[in-house]
């Protein structure tokens, strides 16, 4: 990692284009807006952007903005998109990955020019601005099906970072399990819990799919709903959703991880586990074989599915 932060920094003192690549939760956005902090464009705004979250129409309205009677439904007097308010300092474009193929050419055409048009105008505006983007999927594997622009990648690939996930860097796990811990206990006003000695091999045998966002939730609940003055394991585990049966899947090998990564980076993103076993007619060991993972972790993404939907319904 001192190498990836000699690197970030050493990017902070130029304003060539940034891609930053990592998986959900590694820090992507705290790498880009610490880039930004110790670049000259410091005071100015940095205005971060997820391009995954809204439709392709909106999107581009909020990037770009419009003029006033651009659209049914546009407010009075018109809106300053996000690059312009960026000017002068950094726009954030995250999971730039999944952004519509009709606003990859705009977007290409505003790297270019250094300047953007508004929906609904007939005037260009000329801006400044320093552009970082991250994704979590393999763009080369975008590219080959057609799902993003060659020309734009090598546009924003000039400078690039690669952030490797938490299970990749178990020597950082302790301290920012430790950092969080402090902070929590803090924001809440309660005293710093102790920690049992075994609870770090418990963390550093956890695989963190989640990576650090994941780490930094458990802290938060260890110290919102511990009772007493001292975090153990087997508190640790509960909230990992672990009981004694389920230990099988911390004892997975290194192989059998970047194998179950590897085939999540070349399968199609829009499927899930439960789709691909429809899809396959298989059973779930047959099925679980053929991604060359186990059945017990192929039961627990399953799971893991099943919790996600029920959250978001």
């Amino acid at each position: 990692m001192q190498s990836l932060i000699a690197s970030a920094y050493k990017y902070s003192q130029v304003d060539s284009n940034l891609l930053i690549a990592g998986e959900t939760g590694t820090g992507k956005e705290l790498f880009a807006q610490s880039i930004h902090n110790a670049s000259k464009r410091c005071t100015q705004p940095f205005v971060a952007v997820n391009c995954a979250a809204l439709p392709e129409q909106l999107l581009e309205s909020e990037l770009f903005g419009y003029t006033e009677g651009a659209f049914s439904g546009a407010v009075k007097g018109g809106r300053v998109g996000l690059f312009e308010l960026a000017h002068r300092g950094t726009i954030f474009l995250d999971e730039i990955g999944e952004m519509p193929l009709n606003l990859q050419a705009k977007i290409l055409r505003v790297l270019e020019e250094k300047e953007i048009r508004k929906i609904g105008g007939d005037t260009v505006v000329p801006i400044d601005v320093r552009v970082i983007s991250a994704t979590n999927i393999d763009m080369n594997e975008r590219i080959r099906k057609g799902q993003f622009r060659k020309d734009l990648y090598y546009r924003i690939n000039l400078l690039n970072l690669s952030i490797p996930p938490l299970r990749q860097r178990p020597e950082d796990i302790e301290i920012l399990f430790l950092n969080f811990m402090r902070r929590f206990a803090s924001r809440c006003n309660i005293r710093e819990p102790k920690i049992d000695s075994d609870v770090m091999r418990v963390l550093c045998r956890y695989p963190w799919y989640g990576n650090i966002r994941e780490l930094r939730n458990l802290c938060e609940r260890l110290i919102i709903l511990n009772d007493g003055n001292c975090i153990s394991s087997s508190m640790v585990e509960s909230m990992l959703s672990l009981d004694n049966g389920s230990f099988m899947y911390l004892q997975e090998t290194a192989t059998e991880v970047k194998r179950e990564i590897h085939f999540n980076r070349i399968g199609d993103a829009g499927d899930s586990y439960a789709t691909r076993l429809a899809a396959s007619g298989k059973s779930h060991k047959e099925f679980a074989a053929s991604l060359g993972i186990s059945r017990t972790t192929l039961w627990r993404r399953l799971k893991q599915e099943q919790k996600a939907f029920h959250n978001e319904t």
